[in-house]
């Protein structure tokens, strides 16, 4: 289990989370939404030892984040940022080996090889593994990277998965194709997912919990039908309830 008391940060005078508090468990998906400047990506940094908060803290598994060595770490969890620039000519396949530089000894094992070859595999991405990453679309590029992080914790027990908008450039196939991967590593093999997502239609189907945050605060937290509600979704967003009841929860 994941979980973040109190969580308050601040760059200068301006506060962007305040008094944050959060729990995921195994098995659980959680989507986090909110207009943006709200803070999301701010606290995903925060969840995951990325930027340490001004006060609160975050614990895995019952240990404080920062107890946590890199290595350990990047063995416990994986991240999927908003972007990742890639400028050396590395074809696809070499960049989703490169989630598996954590558990390498001396070099690329057969298991090395056989998890990114199933990876690709799940993710329709087999036919992009040979091409060089820079001549890739945005939306290919964005599957490549989601397949990385997977390879970093695909034969992990108890895993942790953090995605930042991770089908921010996808098309309709490939959207789905992500969250029911992840919504499946989370229910089949006890994963911890926590997504950030702006589409509440994809919360609303695939997430266990959703949180909306509001100018750094969390201000609804609980189930897609109990956040879901017009009121919620209007107050959270700034937008008519007339224009919010098409979004909510029926």
């Amino acid at each position: 289990m994941i979980e973040a008391q109190h969580i308050s940060y601040s760059v200068g005078e301006k506060h962007i989370l305040q008094d944050v508090n959060l729990r995921l468990s195994h098995g659980e998906m959680l989507a986090i939404l909110g207009p943006n400047g709200a803070g999301k990506s701010t606290l995903l940094k925060v969840l995951t030892g990325t930027l340490t908060p001004d006060q609160g803290r975050v614990q895995i598994d019952g240990q404080g984040i920062d107890e946590y060595s890199i290595l350990q770490l990047s063995k416990k969890r994986a991240v999927l940022s908003q972007s990742a620039q890639i400028t050396f000519p590395f074809i696809a396949r070499e960049i989703v080996m490169m989630g598996r530089s954590p558990h390498l000894v001396d070099r690329e094992s057969h298991d090395d090889h056989r998890i990114v070859d199933e990876i690709l595999y799940r993710l329709d991405a087999v036919d992009l593994s040979t091409r060089m990453f820079s001549t890739l679309s945005g939306g290919e590029q964005q599957r490549i990277q989601f397949a990385r992080v997977l390879a970093q914790i695909w034969d992990q027990q108890g895993a942790y998965l953090f995605l930042d908008e991770p089908t921010s450039a996808l098309d309709l196939k490939q959207q789905l194709n992500i969250v029911e991967l992840a919504r499946e590593l989370s229910h089949e093999r006890g994963y911890a997912v926590c997504m950030i997502v702006h589409d509440l239609n994809l919360a609303r189907h695939y997430a266990d919990h959703v949180m909306f945050l509001k100018n750094g605060r969390a201000v609804a937290f609980g189930t897609p039908e109990g956040v879901l509600q017009t009121r919620s979704i209007a107050d959270t967003f700034d937008i008519p309830d007339a224009y919010a009841m098409k979004f909510a929860y029926t």
